[in-house]
C-alpha cells in the first residue's frame, strides 16, 4: 500500500512541477499532503506505531534526562510515533543528502543512543526519488524481530561489463573503510566507522567487508550459505587471495 502511495506522490510532484497555473498547483499539493499522511500512518500501522501530531525531541525519544543538539538537516522533515502506551517511539525523516550525510547521522546516533536505519522498502515519501527515510528508534525500546532464514538467496546475471563495474565500486566502497550489516530478517545497516560495527554485532547482525560483498556474489547459493553461516557463527574478519568471478 505505501508503494502505491508513494508511486501516486511521485506523479503528482512531476505533475507540479510542469503546471504553470497556480491554482492547479493548489489542489495538487492537497492532494499530495493527503497521501503524505495516509503513507506516513499506514507505515506506523506496519509497526503497531501511532503516527502522532505532537512532536517530541530527540532527548525524548533516547530517554536523556536533557535535550541534546542536533543538526537541522539530521530531522528533515519529520514524522513522530508512539507507542500504544503514548510513549515515544520512532522519528522518520527524511533526507536529501543521503548516502553522504551518513557518517554524520551514525556519530549523532552512536553519540545520543539512537539505533538508525535507511531502509530500501518502503520508499521515502516525501518527495519519492530525491529523498531517503531514515528511521531514528532508541536503542533501548527496539524490538528484535524473529530470525527467519530466507528459503531463497538472490542470483545476480551480471554480464562481464558490469563484473568491472562491481569490482571497481567494491575497491572504493574498501578503501572507505564501508561495511554493510544484514541480519536474517531483512534488515540491513551502511556502517562506516568501528564503533557501528561493533554495535551492529551485539544486535544480531553479521557485518560484511566490501571485499566480503563482491566474494559473495559470485559464489553459488551453497557457497554462499557456507560463507553466510561461518561468518554470523564465527564474525571477525575474512582475508580473501585470489578470488575468481564466476560467470
Amino acid at each position: 500500500m505505501i508503494k502505491d502511495l508513494t508511486s501516486k506522490i511521485e506523479f503528482l510532484t512531476r505533475q507540479s512541477e510542469r503546471s504553470r497555473l497556480d491554482s492547479k498547483r493548489t489542489v495538487i499539493h492537497k492532494r499530495i499532503k493527503d497521501l503524505t499522511g495516509k503513507a506516513a500512518a499506514e507505515f506506523g500501522r506496519l509497526r503497531h506505531w501511532r503516527l502522532t501530531g505532537e512532536p517530541f525531541t530527540v532527548g525524548a525519544l533516547a530517554g536523556l534526562p536533557a535535550e541534546v543538539q542536533v543538526p537541522r538537516r539530521f530531522l528533515d522533515h519529520p514524522y513522530y510515533y508512539r507507542d500504544w502506551r503514548g510513549r515515544p517511539v520512532a522519528i522518520a525523516v527524511h533526507l536529501y543528502d543521503w548516502p553522504d550525510v551518513g557518517p554524520e547521522v551514525e556519530e549523532i546516533c552512536e553519540r545520543v543512543g539512537l539505533h538508525y536505519e535507511a531502509p530500501v522498502h518502503p520508499p521515502s515519501w516525501w518527495y519519492p526519488g530525491r529523498t531517503q527515510l531514515v528511521l531514528y528508534t532508541a536503542m533501548a525500546a527496539r524490538r528484535r524481530k524473529c530470525r527467519r532464514s530466507s528459503p531463497l538467496q538472490l542470483v545476480l546475471p551480471f554480464k562481464d561489463g558490469l563484473w568491472v563495474i562491481l569490482e571497481i565500486s567494491g575497491q572504493r566502497l574498501e578503501a572507505a573503510g564501508v561495511h554493510v550489516a544484514v541480519r536474517d530478517d531483512g534488515e540491513m545497516r551502511i556502517i562506516y566507522t568501528d564503533v557501528g560495527r561493533c554495535l551492529a554485532g551485539q544486535d544480531g547482525f553479521t557485518v560484511y567487508s566490501a571485499r566480503d560483498m563482491y566474494t559473495y556474489v559470485t559464489l553459488g547459493l551453497r557457497e554462499r550459505s557456507i560463507l553466510h553461516s561461518f561468518k554470523r557463527t564465527f564474525g571477525g574478519t575474512t582475508e580473501w587471495r585470489n578470488v575468481g568471478r564466476h560467470h
